[in-house]
């Protein structure tokens, strides 16, 4: 898998962190962080930068989905990563 590590300056003066994971089958995962409480436009801005960023790396997206964060970090590790390899972690 590749990772990409990056950091994103928003219009507002926001910033968004990245890590970006790219298995060799083509899936990517994305996590993120904001220096402040993201606004409904940051989160937006950093979509559509990061909609690039993919193509550039994956050429055209058909599908792109977000996925809420959750309250369990570990939970969210192994779901990223069952997603990653293509499995269920069930």
């Amino acid at each position: 898998m590749d990772e990409y590590r990056g950091e994103m300056d928003l219009t507002d003066g926001n910033r968004a962190s990245f890590v970006l994971t790219v298995a060799p089958d083509g899936k990517a995962v994305t996590e993120c962080g904001f220096l402040k409480q993201p606004t409904a436009e940051n989160i937006a801005e950093f979509e559509d930068g990061m909609r690039t960023i993919l193509e550039d790396l994956l050429g055209q997206i058909t599908r792109l989905e977000r996925v809420g964060i959750a309250e369990n970090p570990e939970l969210a590790r192994q779901q990223r990563e069952a997603f990653l390899r293509g499995g269920s972690n069930n």
